[in-house]
């Protein structure tokens, strides 16, 4: 029996030819797989990509496989994924991740129009980075505002929707155990704010009532006897802060 170094290779047989070169199918994938047909393959994760008629849980390893190992193809089928979400197609999603999000998905998301489910579906793989909780307060979307919250620190999430001017978001922070104090000078030039913060009797300082001064000399408190009122009763009075103001 002669020792050579040479390579056995695999003959496809009559049917299995006929699979490769009829309609797409998983059979077919299957058996290029086995054949070792990379070209095939990746023909059909083209064909793939732009069809929903395919079970994600009948796919051979194979196609997570090519998108790994192929830049060029893992460049497709990441923006397929992000085109898919622009759209806010979840069934499309569902169908075809095969490879993880990565944590660039967030940025093509538009919070204030994305599906609660799509968002759902992304949140249970990949958490939305807490560098985005502007967008997050600015969709006004208490369902993500809700999951995000639960995540996060609750008084920076407090502190970005009151920067925001958001009621809903910020009553919801206090209702999960924020702290009130804080949020007092950013919440002084909106009466409807102002009004939330003053209902839980928060302790307001000195440096509190000098914003406050400070604010009202520029125009800008929107309810000036509901706030002064307040500072009134927690004993602040104008004329002992006035003179520490500068410009």
């Amino acid at each position: 029996m002669d020792n050579d170094d040479s390579i056995i290779g695999i003959t496809a047989t009559v049917q299995q030819l006929q699979l490769i070169n009829g309609p797409p199918s998983i059979a077919a994938l299957k058996t290029a797989d086995f054949l070792g047909n990379q070209k095939y393959i990746d023909n059909w994760i083209a064909n793939w990509l732009v069809s929903v008629d395919f079970d994600i849980l009948q796919l051979p390893l194979c196609i997570e496989e090519s998108i790994y190992c192929d830049k060029k193809l893992r460049k497709i089928y990441q923006n397929s994924c992000q085109n898919a979400v622009m759209r806010n197609d979840l069934n499309w999603l569902q169908l075809h991740l095969v490879v993880p999000f990565s944590a660039r998905i967030w940025n093509f998301v538009d919070f204030s129009t994305v599906r609660n489910d799509l968002f759902d579906f992304i949140w249970e793989r990949l958490p939305v980075q807490a560098s985005l909780a502007d967008f997050i307060a600015g969709s006004k979307n208490m369902h993500i505002w809700g999951k995000f919250t639960q995540k996060y620190y609750i008084d920076y999430c407090a502190e970005i929707a009151i920067k925001q001017g958001w009621v809903a978001g910020v009553k919801h922070c206090i209702e999960n155990g924020c702290q009130i104090e804080p949020l007092i000078k950013d919440s002084l030039k909106s009466g409807r704010m102002f009004k939330i913060i003053v209902l839980y009797n928060p302790k307001c300082t000195a440096e509190d009532y000098q914003e406050f001064i400070l604010q009202k000399m520029l125009g800008r408190i929107e309810d000036i006897p509901l706030v002064e009122e307040f500072f009134y009763c927690n004993g602040f009075c104008e004329n002992e802060f006035e003179h520490n103001l500068e410009f």
